[in-house]
């Protein structure tokens, strides 16, 4: 079952379907790139820097929702270490999807 919280999140920028998926670098990609489209629509006149934050939180709750499917590294996921190295794994897909979107411009 997925978390609320994630489909939330992914609703508003069209990924609810892709929550059942199988998680790979394609997702990653794409969904990336549809929250760096959703921040410069939502977020007028926001810095950069608010924007990456926006969503970095936004994936960070996105793939939260596959959590469960690496079972056994469970016990590890909640961790302050893990949630310091997912969000910093987050902020570099979305840096990636930055440049995508915007031609390299960071």
């Amino acid at each position: 079952m997925i978390a609320a919280t994630a489909v939330a999140a992914a609703k508003p920028i069209g990924f609810v379907q892709y929550l059942e998926s199988k998680l790979n670098v394609d997702l990653l990609e794409d969904l990336g790139k549809r929250l760096v489209k959703a921040a410069e629509e939502k977020m007028v006149g926001a810095t950069s820097a608010d924007k990456k934050a926006w969503c970095v939180q936004q994936a960070v709750t996105v793939l939260r929702a596959f959590d469960d499917r690496i079972p056994v590294l469970g016990k590890y996921l909640d961790l302050e270490l893990a949630d310091w190295l997912e969000a910093w794994a987050v902020g570099m897909l979305i840096e990636y999807a930055w440049a995508l979107v915007f031609g390299g411009a960071a």
